[in-house]
């Protein structure tokens, strides 16, 4: 029952035992009630073959477009002042508790296509005409932190539900190729006018910027710069476990 909306999420690895090798997450939903599901098709030779890579059922992913922005805010606490509010056509949604929040409940990918910010709400309040709003946010998850001021009125959000979204896994080669996808309803035949082009950057490889860089000077005149490492792989919200290195080697280059 009517088109699919496909989401192509090239985000930051958000759990170690699933996207920690090439890939990217996608996210499919339906305009209509009674969506039946769909099929992710790709084409690598510019529409002339398709091949199926994941099938998508029901419920479809919560997806809404935002009818405001916000802008940046401290990460090391929860940004109580910034709300965002978006139209949806989706259901699901709820406000959880702060223990929830910190344990990955009610995160979403929001804003577009090379500036996603990776957001946590505690709360999310339906209003009288049928739109959202979030608040009590949490900012700048998983090394998305230098996007927060990057957001536009109209950015997409999908909410980050396990249950709801595939990981599309990709080699190597894939990198920063332009291919052609198209979500497809279930019995209904492609349209080639819908296919949209994307190209994989490997975001979810990249290092993570270190932060807390501090420095001190000893009697002799000399500097000792220090920082706190980033990481690809997941950290427990204010856990203050070790930041674990997540690659084989680091290497860092500091310019004065």
């Amino acid at each position: 029952n009517g088109p699919t909306v496909l989401n192509l999420l090239d985000v930051p690895c958000l759990s170690d035992s699933l996207m920690n090798s090439p890939g990217l997450l996608a996210a499919a939903s339906g305009v209509y009630s009674g969506w039946p599901g769909a099929t992710l098709l790709r084409s690598d030779d510019g529409g002339q073959t398709y091949v199926s890579l994941e099938s998508f059922s029901t419920p479809s992913t919560f997806v809404g477009y935002c009818t405001n922005s916000i802008g940046a805010a401290p990460t090391n606490a929860m940004d109580v002042t910034s709300t965002l509010t978006f139209d949806t056509a989706s259901t699901g949604l709820a406000s959880v508790s702060e223990a929830a929040l910190f344990n990955g409940a009610n995160h979403f990918a929001y804003g577009a296509h090379g500036r996603w910010e990776i957001i946590g709400a505690k709360t999310a309040v339906e209003n009288a005409d049928g739109t959202w709003t979030l608040s009590d946010l949490m900012r700048g998850r998983f090394g998305t932190e230098h996007n927060r001021a990057s957001h536009l009125s109209g950015d997409t959000i999908v909410l980050l539900d396990r249950s709801r979204i595939e990981f599309i896994g990709m080699s190597t080669a894939d990198f920063n190729v332009s291919r052609l996808y198209a979500g497809v309803t279930l019995r209904q035949e492609l349209n080639p006018a819908l296919a949209e082009s994307f190209a994989y950057s490997g975001e979810n490889l990249e290092c993570r910027a270190p932060s807390q860089i501090k420095g001190s000077k000893n009697a002799g005149g000399d500097w000792g710069i220090e920082w706190m490492r980033g990481t690809r792989l997941p950290v427990g919200t204010f856990s203050g476990m070790p930041t674990t290195l997540g690659e084989s080697s680091e290497a860092y280059e500091v310019e004065i």
